[in-house]
C-alpha cells in the first residue's frame, strides 16, 4: 500500500472546542489498484506546539478480500 496524496475535502470550526473539524480522502494505491479511501477528524489546539488529534475515522475498505480500516 502506498499514500500518493490527501485531499482535505471540507474544513470546519470545531464548536466543541478551539480546533477544527476536517473531511478528508486518502489516494491510495493498494497492489496495481488506485483507491480512495474516505475520513473525518477532529483536531483541537494543544499545548505546547500546536494540535492535537482527538477523533480519527476511516471508511472500511475491501480489496481481494483484504480489509483496511
Amino acid at each position: 500500500m502506498t499514500l500518493n496524496d490527501v485531499t482535505i475535502d471540507r474544513l470546519e470550526d470545531n464548536s466543541d472546542r478551539e480546533g477544527y473539524v476536517v473531511a478528508y480522502t486518502l489516494n491510495l494505491t493498494i497492489g496495481e489498484e488506485v483507491v480512495e479511501k474516505k475520513g473525518d477528524m477532529k483536531i483541537i489546539e494543544g499545548e505546547p506546539n500546536g494540535f492535537v488529534i482527538t477523533y480519527d475515522w476511516e471508511k472500511e475498505i475491501i480489496r481481494n478480500g483484504v480489509r483496511f480500516k
